[in-house]
């Protein structure tokens, strides 16, 4: 699992440190009980702001659940909180938990014309990175969870088990990724090429099972249900964490 109270805290100190403990804030991730570390990020944040008394956080803005296109919903609302806080400097940052809804906020900003609201990120995609790259986000800072070293290490200890080796029931604390602007194009990079090897490991799983069909030579009826069925016994597809949203920047004049 990743580490979530890591992430939140990680976020929580740079915002803190990068707006001298000071301002408004506001913070935005989808509906309150549809994921849950989101919540408890969100929560964190608050907890951390609550101990700062020049420091207040506004209301959470709802993300509504996972529609097919979150960087809509994220325009959408930040321009609704942009026009509640029109005077330049009245909001010191937003946090963003979750990265289609930083990517509308930036589109919100630059329809409104605003250069002075800082965005604070969480999770990273290729899409959010090749933005942030191409300077299309005022993204300040972001943090991730290193989900290939959670995957191997998971692998590791699934593998023990299943040999009947002895477990034990430990906690391994899980690094929190961070990124600055000036290091986005190192993690876009670095996150190709981890999605490029999932890729090769899925197509190799696929052939190995592929294979082993052919080698069950299954009668011909069977063979009709097996092949009815043959997307959906391999359960691989693309993390969700890492899916696109329809890009349109264009939209924001």
């Amino acid at each position: 699992m990743d580490d979530v109270w890591g992430t939140a805290t990680t976020l929580g100190y740079f915002v803190q440190n990068y707006t001298k403990r000071q301002g408004t804030f506001a913070q935005t991730a989808e509906q309150r009980g549809y994921f849950t570390p989101f919540d408890m990020e969100v929560d964190m944040f608050e907890l951390m702001c609550s101990y700062e008394p020049r420091m207040k956080v506004l209301p959470f803005i709802d993300g509504g659940q996972g529609t097919s296109d979150e960087i809509s919903v994220g325009r959408k609302n930040m321009l609704s909180l942009l026009q509640a806080n029109p005077e330049p400097g009245s909001l010191a940052g937003f946090i963003s938990w979750w990265w289609p809804f930083t990517l509308g906020a930036a589109q919100a900003l630059k329809q409104m014309n605003r250069s002075d609201v800082p965005l604070f990120n969480h999770y990273l995609s290729i899409q959010f990175l090749e933005a942030w790259v191409a300077k299309q986000v005022p993204v300040a800072f972001s943090c991730d969870s290193p989900f290939p070293e959670i995957g191997r290490k998971t692998g590791e200890l699934a593998v023990k088990l299943a040999r009947g080796e002895d477990v034990p029931n430990l906690v391994y604390r899980v690094p929190v990724i961070t990124v600055l602007p000036e290091q986005a194009q190192e993690a876009l990079t670095l996150l190709k090429s981890q999605d490029e090897t999932g890729d090769r490991t899925a197509q190799a799983v696929r052939r190995l099972i592929a294979a082993r069909r052919r080698r069950l030579s299954p009668s011909p009826g069977a063979r009709q249900t097996s092949e009815r069925s043959k997307n959906t016994i391999v359960g691989l597809r693309p993390s969700v964490r890492l899916r696109t949203q329809p890009n349109d920047w264009n939209q924001a004049v």
